[in-house]
């Protein structure tokens, strides 16, 4: 679901926003979890003054709770002082960064739920880059990106941003888009160019460099938000693609596929190496994660078998093997041919 953002302040306002993730709820302590989780995720927007130094925060509450819930309390964790849902709130010069905690309770009863989030808006400073600035579709860079060390940068190459433009370097495991590290950071009036260093698996690497606030929810499943794609917004930035895919696999875990009498087969797989194993069959059937030493049990339907098709078997992105369905010798009826 998309957030309407608010519009661009003035050449000398900064704005800066942090992604929404799903914010987990707090039990108190010494109690029983809620019964009911109204799956509230606060999420804010702050805005620069770069001629006080002042930070202006605004907090919202982004739901996808199916049960009657509405927000009782919001208060400053850090200070205890209240907070207005939706209403603007000048923080001290000096702030980075600021929390906000959330209390729902469902409506006419007495189950509550508290959520937590942060905000880290960096450094609120007048800007120090000259000429005039520009929107987000306005914006011009240049990139660089080395999948096999983790690095990338991005710089500056046209006039200055009115709002900070984030940019967002994404490395994943074994298992695809969930996330390893993500490292973000933001070219403003105050910064020209942005380095990235992020952690690497040991196998399956891939790493995605793309646009962030305000274009996107970071996502590397995006396309069109990778720097280098040949669409906007990743077109504003010239250089190579964003995205690089590593070509040494993670260790596949041990399968056995036996075929079935009724058709389709029994798949056993026993989970190796360092990383967690996601499996994948091309027949539909759900995926699934093996880790290390665990063994996991399946049954695959009768769909290809009568087709002459295989069933392919996908471990970590990469196909491990491909088998046959033919009626065991074992099997009632069977004959030797």
């Amino acid at each position: 679901m998309s957030i309407r953002r608010p519009a661009a302040g003035a050449g000398a306002v900064l704005m800066v926003a942090l992604a929404i993730v799903v914010t987990t709820p707090i039990a108190s302590a010494g109690t029983t979890p809620p019964a009911f989780d109204p799956m509230f995720t606060p999420y804010g927007v702050a805005k620069c003054d770069s001629l006080t130094g002042q930070w202006s925060v605004v907090w919202n509450v982004f739901t996808r709770s199916q049960v009657p819930s509405e927000v009782t309390a919001a208060t400053d964790p850090a200070t205890g002082a209240a907070v207005t849902i939706g209403a603007s709130r000048v923080l001290p010069a000096g702030t980075t960064s600021t929390s906000v905690s959330v209390v729902a309770h469902r409506t006419g009863g007495s189950q509550s739920v508290t959520y937590q989030r942060t905000l880290a808006m960096g450094t609120c400073a007048p800007s120090t880059i000259p000429g005039p600035c520009v929107g987000r579709d306005g914006g011009r860079f240049a990139h660089t990106l080395d999948g096999a060390t983790g690095t990338a940068t991005v710089r500056l190459t046209g006039n200055r941003p009115c709002e900070a433009q984030f940019f967002v370097l994404w490395s994943t495991s074994a298992m695809d888009f969930r996330a390893y590290q993500v490292v973000e950071a933001a070219i403003s009036g105050t910064t020209s160019a942005v380095a990235f260093q992020v952690a690497l698996p040991s196998c399956t690497v891939k790493l995605t460099l793309l646009f962030g606030w305000p274009f996107a929810t970071p996502d590397p499943t995006m396309g069109a938000s990778v720097l280098g794609a040949d669409v906007a917004p990743g077109n504003q930035s010239t250089g190579p693609l964003g995205r690089f895919t590593g070509t040494s696999p993670c260790a596949s875990p041990d399968l056995t596929v036996t075929p079935r009498c009724a058709g389709g087969f029994d798949v056993t797989a026993v989970g190796t190496g360092s990383f967690p194993a996601e499996v994948h069959f091309n027949d539909g059937t759900p995926s699934f994660f093996v880790t290390a030493g665990e063994q996991f049990q399946t049954v695959v339907p009768p769909i290809f078998y009568h087709l002459g098709q295989g069933l392919s078997v996908t471990a970590n992105g990469f196909v491990v093997r491909t088998d046959w369905w033919a009626r065991p010798l074992s099997c009632p009826g069977s004959k030797a041919t």
